[in-house]
């Protein structure tokens, strides 16, 4: 059997094929009762396949879906970019996935965070120029990924360790900094951690 027929066999319930034993059987079958041995010498007659077969559906594949649910929310694909710097869809050229649906109001509500809809609310949030909060997630350096050590948004420096070797350390420049200490206390601080956190907890 070659490897697609097994696969269609395995993955979609298409019957295997035929051998050379069970191609005789089948044209056996296929005599006229009168010409049948009757009689200890008769063969056994074929099994008979069952009505109904259980079949393994292949899912839609979801990059043709206009509307892909992900834990009980929903992520929209749409024709026009719907706010600044809205990434594109990877499989539909010409078309945007729109995230400003992509969270749970209540949830948000409970623990008192911002409702951050678009990237103009995470800017006016934030309270930093549009512009200037896409240069900080690296929209637009060469793959998304400063190229020199001066376009970065961290200093690099190395610390000699007490035992053998030396540590990098990467500290965030000024408004990367700011920026981060926002997100840290109007957010993260707000949502209790796991019980089973214990680094980077108070107390």
């Amino acid at each position: 059997m070659g490897l697609i027929a097994f696969l269609k066999r395995l993955f979609l319930g298409t019957p295997a094929p035929s051998s050379n034993g069970e191609q005789q059987s089948s044209d056996a079958s296929r005599t006229p009762d009168a010409e049948r041995p009757t009689g200890r010498d008769a063969p056994a007659p074929p099994l008979e396949a069952p009505a109904s077969r259980t079949r393994f559906r292949i899912p839609d594949p979801l990059r043709y879906a206009t509307t892909v649910r992900r834990q009980g929310r929903t992520l929209r694909v749409v024709r026009d970019s719907p706010y600044r710097f809205a990434r594109p869809h990877l499989a539909l050229p010409g078309e945007y996935n729109d995230l400003s649906g992509d969270h749970n109001a209540a949830r948000l509500a409970m623990f008192g965070l911002p409702e951050l809809r678009t990237t103009d609310d995470l800017a006016r949030w934030l309270e930093v120029p549009l512009g200037r909060l896409a240069w900080l997630t690296g929209r637009f350096f060469e793959n998304e990924r400063p190229q020199s050590e001066q376009e970065a948004h961290y200093h690099f420096h190395w610390v000699k360790k007490k035992t053998a070797g030396y540590r990098l350390i990467e500290a965030p420049k000024v408004l990367l900094k700011t920026v981060q200490s926002q997100i840290l206390r109007g957010i993260l601080d707000k949502v209790p951690a796991h019980p089973a956190a214990h680094g980077f907890v108070k107390q």
